[in-house]
């Protein structure tokens, strides 16, 4: 078996290194409140993390907004580099009990019309409240996402909506947006649009005065899990301290067991190098049949090369190198969301780059070391050139259908129109939008 550097000592096209200038994986969708010809070069007087930080500490309270309590602080606590992050095992440890007693002291069917009662009032009061997590960081239910006056005076420049499904952007004029559509499901893959929020909560982060809101329905488990798993990457939390801290700013947080089980895989597959090395193919799909042009890679397995497809783009990832192959009839956005699925697991899981292109075929000549020990960790020996893999056509077939106008997504009950046309996507807002803030 190979190690190290041996690994990428082969005949081989780089695709890219990670000192590179490389494009953001999810972008803001263009609104008419950001013109293109006012954005900011934020390339140009960029400021240093803690100075940004810093000057938001400054500016942070507002009557609308709820804070910590008292004695708390919002800024993250000095720590390890982003490389270093999880490097002790320690903290890996959580108390699902914990978790589960939260879970039933806040739940609605536990004894007594007096909890009951309780935990609606607790419920209904959340709905009015932003919850401040860090200074450019929010997170609140949909009735939050609906007013108007409530957003502008937390200032609030930037809307992660989870629930595409029941809540439209319904100010596209004031704020700019993305939307996803998430289930409060047990079952829902979180993992696969992880570093996109991660990205777009940066973006947000460096950018003077911005201030980002994730929300879902009631503000309690899909943005909630969101939001922890980024205070697990920011500040080198544990879940159980990430859990509790969101917790403390908003007493309602309370993740399903599903999402708490997904992050606490990534937070293992982050902390130990095992982990890292082992086999991990990640295939590029539709995220939702309400939105199947967002495509984000997906975990597949167990299994080896029998899980790549002609029509399709892999990020497989092995000794912790990181190699994209790329189907013969593979689309281009494909190809790109899986060049930047790569380079998102350089950044925030520590792979190693550069990233090695194979192409369908050539794997071979490639990378024909590699390509050796890969077909020992299969289920099969072979592969023939065009091969496809059956599950995967569903999602196939959507996006190509998508792609040539003949789709049609599934019918909502509220109503709400899906546009399925591709948006020009912009993430950087007009300077007065986000000045404006920092100077209030």
């Amino acid at each position: 078996m190979f190690h190290g550097k041996e690994f990428v000592e082969e005949n081989r096209k780089e695709h890219w290194s990670p000192h590179h200038q490389h494009r953001r994986s999810s972008s803001w969708c263009a609104s008419p409140a950001f013109l293109p010809d006012l954005l900011l070069d934020y390339q140009q007087g960029e400021e240093t993390v803690d100075d940004h930080e810093e000057q938001a500490e400054e500016t942070v309270a507002e009557p609308a907004v709820v804070f910590p309590a008292s004695g708390t602080s919002s800024r993250p606590k000095p720590g390890p580099s982003r490389l270093n992050r999880f490097r002790n095992n320690s903290n890996m440890k959580l108390d699902l009990q914990a978790v589960k007693e939260s879970q039933n002291s806040d739940s609605v069917v536990r004894g007594g019309d007096a909890d009951v009662h309780l935990q609606k009032e607790r419920l209904a009061a959340s709905q009015k409240e932003c919850s401040c997590i860090l200074p450019y960081l929010f997170l609140a239910g949909s009735s939050v996402a609906q007013n108007l006056e409530l957003l502008q005076d937390s200032r609030i420049t930037h809307i992660i909506n989870f629930v595409g499904f029941v809540c439209p952007e319904l100010f596209p004029e004031n704020f700019i947006y993305r939307t996803l559509w998430l289930q409060d499901s047990g079952s829902e893959d979180i993992l696969c649009i992880l570093y996109d929020v991660f990205d777009l909560i940066e973006i947000v982060r460096e950018l003077r005065g911005c201030r980002v809101l994730l929300h879902c329905c009631q503000g309690v488990s899909r943005s909630a899990s969101l939001t922890i798993a980024y205070l697990m990457w920011r500040k080198n939390q544990s879940f159980e301290d990430a859990f509790h801290e969101v917790k403390s700013r908003r007493q309602v947080v309370n993740p399903n067991m599903g999402f708490v089980s997904q992050l606490m895989h990534w937070q293992r597959r982050i902390s130990l190098p095992s982990e890292r090395d082992a086999l991990q193919i990640y295939r590029v799909a539709p995220h939702s049949p309400y939105d199947p042009l967002y495509l984000v890679p997906k975990v597949e397995g167990p299994g080896g090369i029998e899980l790549l497809d002609t029509r399709g783009a892999f990020v497989i990832r092995y000794m912790n190198m990181l190699y994209i192959w790329k189907g013969q009839e593979c689309h281009k956005e494909m190809l790109s969301v899986a060049d930047n699925a790569a380079f998102q697991l350089v950044r925030y899981e520590r792979a190693q780059g550069p990233c090695v292109l194979v192409r369908e075929g050539k794997e071979k000549a490639d990378i024909s070391n590699v390509w050796s020990e890969l077909l020992t960790l299969s289920r099969s020996m072979s592969r023939s050139v065009g091969g496809r893999v059956a599950r995967y056509d569903a999602d196939y077939e959507m996006y190509t259908n998508t792609k040539m106008g003949v789709y049609t997504p599934p019918r909502l009950e509220s109503g709400i129109l899906i546009n399925l046309q591709p948006k020009e996507e912009n993430w950087i807002p007009v300077q007065d939008s986000c000045s404006s803030n920092s100077q209030r």
